[in-house]
Order: C-alpha cells, then structure tokens, then sequence
C-alpha cells in the first residue's frame, strides 16, 4: 500500500479548530506521537420534539417520473464511485463509471449521458482537463458536469466560470445537496415515499429493540457504518416495523433522521 499524503491530519486540525478548539501533539523520536485536542461542549438531553417529528414525517425519494436518466461517474478511487451507485442505481439511473478522464471520454461518445459527475485530481487525466475538452468539442459542450471532489483549492464560483462546471459539490457530499443539484440540473420529478412507522403497515404494531440493542445501533449510524448497520438489523426480525423503517432511511445514508428515529425509540424505553 501507497502511504497518505497527509491530509487527514490536516483536514482534523481545521474540523477541530471550527468548534472551538486547538488540535495539539507531542512527539518522540522513534517512539511515535500522541494528539489530543479539548473542546468545551453542551449537554444535550434530547433533540427537540418538533426535530423528532420531523424526522419522523419525512418524504423519502424512491424514484422520478419519465424515461430513464444517465450518469457517468468518474473517480480514480473505487470506493467512491461504488457509494454513488449503490445510492442512485435503486432510483432508476442509468450508470456508467470510469477511473479518469481519458477513460470517461471513450465512453461519453457511446453511452452519451445526460450528466457527468467527476472528481478533479485523477491520474492520467484530471477534471479540469477532461471538461476543457468537453467545453471545446461543439458536440459535447451541452453536457451537464458536476465537480465532486474533496481535493480542490479553488472556490465553487471560480471552478464553475473560469471552468464551466455546472454544479459544485463537495466531499463527503451531503445527500439532500447531490439530490438537489440532480433536480435542478435534469429537471427531475421526484417519485417519494411518506412512511411513518406508525402507518408502514395497519396490521403491524412498532416495537422496538431493548436500550443497549438501541445504543448499539445509533453508535453505528454515527460511526456512519452502515454496512454493519444493516447486518445487525437482519438480526432483528422479530422488530420487523422498526427494521423497516431503519432500512429505507438507510438507504439514502439519512444518518440524522435514523438517530432521531432511535432516539424517539429510547425515550419510549423510559
């Protein structure tokens, strides 16, 4: 394996520092490191009813309304391009990947897709000169590209007019902004699903798992492991509306909406 560039060390310093705080460290040579950083916090009991509620009401998107859309999604790192197919390959797009611009504008030509979402710094070709060959090419310029990328210095109005990206999101992307944007940028009518747990089913009573079962799942939302998330709720079957409800806000990574949902749980527990 290839070492880090060390942004992650940097990247937590700025986290730290935006809430008040001063990441430290005390080094020995060849011994190793210690970080620590000290943050003054509130005490929080409880959201707020009317968070709960909302949490609770919310409108899931299952899909939009017409002919099928496509998306190229082009990312020199697996793993990412693997999170936004999981995320919209359920909604009815059409997906295609590549790992670098040079591969992505073999495959526009063929698949011709009716968005592009792409990282910037990639080997061989990056973003900024995939889209360069885009905006020149009179038979490609319409095409509708997203920057997603969490290596660029640049601002999102300067990457949009000096490089004619459509639409700027940032990494990690918050899911309700790429929805947005996909909205906007396609002209999406979105096709939703209003579930409350109450009302998932008329036959099925809401019963939920014992406070330490509880306290182990919020602990894997925050943690954002929702893999092992949902391998612990197959474990659950005999809570099959509290499951349920879990699984479809898991599926668009709703991680705040399912701490509200276990925290309203953990109060009916008292």
């Amino acid at each position: 394996q290839s070492e880090g560039t060390g942004l992650g060390l940097s990247i937590s310093r700025k986290l730290v520092e935006l809430m008040g705080g001063e990441l430290q460290v005390k080094s020995q040579l060849n011994k190793g490191s210690i970080f620590w950083f000290d943050m003054n916090l509130p005490i929080t009991e409880h959201l707020p009813l009317e968070n709960h509620e909302q949490g609770l009401n919310s409108q899931f998107i299952i899909g939009y309304q017409g002919q099928p859309r496509k998306i190229l999604i082009i990312d020199d790192v697996c793993d990412n391009r693997d999170i936004l197919i999981d995320l919209l390959t359920p909604l009815g797009f059409e997906l295609r990947e590549a790992a670098d611009g040079e591969m992505a504008l073999s495959i526009i030509t063929t698949f011709q897709p009716d968005l592009i979402l792409s990282d910037l710094l990639m080997p061989i070709m990056n973003g900024f000169e995939m889209i360069q060959t885009i905006r020149q090419d009179k038979t490609l310029q319409h095409l509708k590209v997203v920057s997603i990328s969490a290596s660029s210095t640049l601002q999102p109005n300067e990457l949009r007019a000096k490089f004619g990206f459509d639409a700027v999101l940032d990494k990690p992307f918050q899911v309700d902004k790429l929805f947005k944007i996909l909205h906007e940028l396609l002209a999406l009518n979105w096709v939703y699903e209003i579930q409350a747990p109450d009302k998932i089913a008329s036959n099925e009573k809401l019963t939920a798992p014992d406070k330490a079962e509880l306290t182990r799942l919020y602990e894997l939302t925050e943690d954002g492991d929702f893999f092992a998330l949902n391998k612990r709720l197959e474990q659950l079957d005999q809570h099959p509306v509290f499951v349920k409800k879990i699984q479809t806000l898991a599926k668009t990574y709703s991680d705040t909406e399912i701490c509200q949902f276990i925290e309203l749980c953990q109060l009916e527990k008292i």
